[in-house]
């Protein structure tokens, strides 16, 4: 098994629960006075990945902006993978803010 570093509001975003609603949270990390989280390997940061059908594009949802990913390499680099993108509306990705290019200083993002 392998832990994953993820927040409950992170959790919530990825079934865009939370993201829909603009919601912050700050989680205060978990005890683990027993040990048993030490039994897992840690695994990569979870990341909502979104993409609208009318567009190529697709971007990682941080801290509320849209940060583009440039291609299918930076894509991969990252170790994202396809089945964690979600389709959202063109509208509702034009209306989040444009965050840091991925890889950085990409040139500006495409909007959707």
């Amino acid at each position: 098994m392998t832990l994953q570093q993820t927040t409950i509001c992170q959790a919530f975003e990825r079934r865009m629960i939370c993201d829909l609603w603009h919601c912050r949270c700050d989680i205060p990390q978990a005890r683990d006075e027993d040990g048993y989280l030490n039994r897992f390997e840690i695994g990569t940061l979870l990341h909502v990945l979104l993409k609208c059908s009318a567009s190529p594009h697709i971007y990682r949802l941080e801290d509320g902006e849209k940060r583009w990913i440039r291609d299918i390499d930076t894509f991969e680099a990252e170790r994202h993978v396809w089945e964690d993108v979600r389709f959202v509306s063109c509208g509702y990705l034009r209306g989040l803010l444009d965050g840091e290019t991925i890889p950085p200083d990409s040139g500006p993002p495409p909007q959707p």
